[in-house]
């Protein structure tokens, strides 16, 4: 098995002698026999930093079983989480629900809320709630609208705009509102 480190080096009496190696080839083979042998070259210099570039190279080849991974990454690395990916914020999502569901009572594509609720399979309280967000100023919209895609969970979020959202006074949701961002 290879050392987890690219250079090996130790210090005997001032000279530094160093041993270099990388993998050149892994064989992609997918075999129907899992005792079946694949070979797989190694290369390795013996000297100083350029001895690849220099061609002072030998070759080991080493024979794997077909059915076995081999793997050039450390343990650790290997079992790192995977990075998180971008989300859109859960509450631009429910602000887009809201004007679509408001669109839809006001031109009877939707009967009532209980009919949204049913069809979304939410309680009409839920249903509520995120139609409540549609009474926001539309400034306050626009801005949650345009929040951008984010490994984290935004500052504003759906129950920080709930109380905002039931207040009828659209100056008065921008100052409660602007309190909330300078969090």
């Amino acid at each position: 098995m290879l050392p987890p480190c690219a250079s090996i080096r130790f210090s005997r009496k001032g000279t530094e002698p160093e041993v270099y190696f990388r993998i050149i080839y892994i064989t992609p083979v997918c075999a129907s026999n899992s005792a079946e042998k694949i070979e797989q070259p190694v290369e390795i210099a013996l000297g100083p930093k350029g001895a690849f570039e220099n061609h002072n190279v030998g070759t080991i080849v080493r024979e794997i079983r077909s059915d076995q991974i081999v793997s050039a990454v450390s343990p650790r690395s290997r079992n790192k989480k995977p990075p998180k990916e971008l989300k859109i914020p859960r509450v631009k999502l429910l602000l887009q629900k809201a004007i679509e569901w408001n669109r839809q009572l006001e031109t009877g594509e939707a009967a009532s809320q209980a009919e949204i609720a049913r069809r979304e399979n939410l309680t009409r309280g839920r249903v509520t709630q995120i139609l409540n967000l549609g009474h926001l100023d539309p400034e306050i919209q626009e801005y949650i609208l345009s929040m951008p895609d984010s490994k984290r969970q935004p500052v504003v979020t759906e129950r920080a705009l709930r109380p905002i959202a039931i207040i009828d006074n659209h100056k008065e949701q921008k100052s409660i509102f602007s309190n909330l961002l300078s969090l």
